[in-house]
């Protein structure tokens, strides 16, 4: 019968250190506390499950050592050799730490370190493999748009100066009659104020300015026009004018 089972028979109160050691195994975190001589005291399945021990390599009283061993055999990828990490590891007393462990399998754990009044401490190690992977992929998308933006940038750049170095008169509109981009010759051929042409200005309202400075010729062939001309002045729209 389950240890489950004969509680659910026999209802007397559960001690609370069962129900704390059922809570830290099934913490989502590796778990790990050692005494003041770096000796395992208590170890949770998780710890187990991420470094692949079992119950009897991580027994109270293991030397953390061993376990730091055993995480440099599945292939953790430590700056020095094997000896030399641990004795960085063990050089000084438990201090607080944050550190990000990458394994040759691909995986990358976080271990931190909580120091203990006693000189003992404890220790989490989280798997944070997937959370990487998804910074990783969206630094890469943000890189990629950066690099897309810069781009468009020296597009734009390169493009602006190509049409203000042109002789000519130079205005794009759409189909609306709405402009989308005009050079700086067109602007100064016919004394346009720069501060009200641009992107989405109404082509009627360049019109209306080019006539009030006197650069709009007559209607060509027509004696019914009079005052401020209008679109039907125009010829059919293009994609490229320099009316």
């Amino acid at each position: 019968m389950t240890d489950t089972a004969e509680r659910a028979i026999d209802p007397q109160p559960v001690p609370p250190s069962w129900l704390l050691e059922k809570a830290i195994n099934n913490l989502s975190l590796g778990l790990v506390i050692f005494d003041n001589q770096r000796r395992v005291v208590f170890c949770n399945k998780r710890y187990m499950e991420i470094y692949g021990l079992s119950a009897e390599q991580v027994m109270p009283g293991t030397l953390l050592s061993k376990l730091i061993q055993r995480r440099l055999d599945m292939g953790h990828k430590a700056p020095s050799n094997s000896d030399a990490y641990i004795r960085e590891r063990f050089r000084d007393g438990a201090v607080p730490t944050a550190t990000v462990q990458e394994f040759s399998d691909g995986r990358t754990i976080i271990f931190t370190v909580y120091p203990m009044p006693d000189g003992g401490g404890m220790a989490t190690h989280e798997d944070i493999t997937e959370r990487e992977d998804v910074n990783a992929r969206l630094k890469q998308q943000h890189e990629l748009l950066r690099q897309q933006e810069e781009n468009l940038r020296i597009r734009h750049f390169q493009f602006d100066t190509a049409i203000n170095n042109m002789s000519q008169g130079l205005c794009f509109f759409d189909a609306a009659h709405r402009l989308i981009v005009c050079n700086d010759r067109y602007v100064d051929m016919y004394d346009l104020p720069r501060d009200c042409v641009g992107a989405g200005t109404a082509l009627t309202e360049i019109v209306d300015m080019r006539f009030d400075a006197g650069s709009f010729p007559a209607c060509p062939g027509s004696n019914t026009c009079t005052g401020a001309p209008t679109l039907r002045c125009l010829p059919s729209p293009r994609t490229a004018s320099s009316n």
